[in-house]
Parts: C-alpha cells; sequence; structure tokens
C-alpha cells in the first residue's frame, strides 16, 4: 500500500501590532513556494555569505532578509515544506504545518471565506478529512453548500449535529458509483431523493 503525503497548509499573519493581526489561509503549499522567496530572502552560509546554488547549502544554514536579518528559517526546514518566516517580528510572518496538525484557529482560517481563500474544489476536501472529519461529513456538508457548519462543530462530530442529520435523511442517499449521482466527495457518491 502507498503511503499517502501529509497535506501542508500555509497561512500568514498579518496586521499593524497590537490586537489587529489576522490570520489567513493562503493555501497548501510548502514553505518553499512563499512569496517571500521571489524578492526578499537569502540563503546564507555561516559567515553570511549568500549561498548561489541548493547544491552548496548545508541544512543549517539559515534563510534572511536582504539586510542580512534571519527569518527563523533553516535550509532543512525548506526543504521539509514545514517551517515559518518571520520578516518583522510577528506581523508579517508565514508558516506552514501540516493539516493534522492545525489548531483551532488555523482551521477557521482555512475553511471561512471572511478570514482566508475559500477552496471549493477536492483540495480542501481532501485537507478536511486529514483534519479529522470523515469523507461522509465532508460530502453531506459539501452537499448541502455548508462547508462553514464544520466550524460549528468539533472534529468527527457533524454527522451527530441535528441540522445535518435530518439533511441526511432528507435530502441524500448514497449511491452506487454506476447509478446517476448528484454530488460526489471522494469514493462517496449522493443523489437528491
Amino acid at each position: 500500500m502507498e503511503k499517502k503525503e501529509k497535506t501542508i497548509a500555509m497561512f500568514h499573519i498579518s496586521g499593524g501590532g497590537g490586537n489587529r493581526n489576522e490570520l489567513s489561509f493562503v493555501g497548501f503549499d510548502p514553505i518553499s513556494e512563499c512569496s517571500d522567496f521571489e524578492t526578499e530572502l537569502y540563503l546564507r552560509d555561516d559567515e553570511g555569505n549568500i549561498v548561489d546554488s541548493f547544491d552548496e547549502a548545508e541544512p543549517h544554514y539559515e534563510w534572511t532578509n536582504s539586510q542580512g536579518n534571519g527569518v527563523g528559517l533553516t535550509y532543512e526546514e525548506y526543504e521539509s515544506g514545514i517551517g515559518r518566516i518571520d520578516i518583522d517580528g510577528d506581523y508579517d510572518t508565514t508558516y506552514t504545518v501540516y493539516v493534522e496538525d492545525m489548531d483551532e484557529d488555523e482551521f477557521q482560517a482555512m475553511v471561512n471565506p471572511g478570514r482566508g481563500f475559500y477552496y471549493l474544489d477536492d483540495e480542501l476536501d481532501s485537507a478536511l478529512v486529514e483534519y479529522g472529519f470523515s469523507e461522509q461529513e465532508v460530502a453531506l456538508a459539501r452537499a448541502a453548500n455548508d462547508i462553514d457548519a464544520l466550524t460549528q462543530c468539533g472534529r468527527g462530530s457533524y454527522k451527530n449535529d441535528v441540522y445535518s442529520s435530518n439533511y441526511i435523511n432528507d435530502e441524500y442517499e448514497v449511491v452506487n458509483k454506476e447509478d446517476e449521482y448528484d454530488y460526489k466527495v471522494g469514493n462517496i457518491f449522493y443523489k437528491k431523493i
């Protein structure tokens, strides 16, 4: 059996200080895909020289901004996909975590369209399953056009919600792949009753 790679989620903290910082979901990307690498960051060796080729990089080499200040990311973290880029001490910070390790604030940023990018595809659905919801819970929320309902309850509890239980019984049924279906998530097919 092939081992599935863990999904990585990227987040950004922005704001002007105090309690105004805002967490937003960037996407399902490793830290190496952060836009800061396009213009602001440089990998430096132990003497502070810019490393021109990753072939010369050592795991402990650190990324810096254009002024040579460290941003809290090593080459090893860059390669692993999981890391943190702290540009100015907290309010311009991009970081990545495995979806299964997200906390509640990160989960809310991922699924809440007001605080992040709202994915309407299988990528988010897969991430929600990795986070702890069952495929059926995600499929039912998606079929009900109510992903936000998942934010109202904890991992693995959507099926126990009164609204969703009624919705399951009254609106959709699981059907075989060969049958006509109205909605599909993963390997589960739903037909409106």
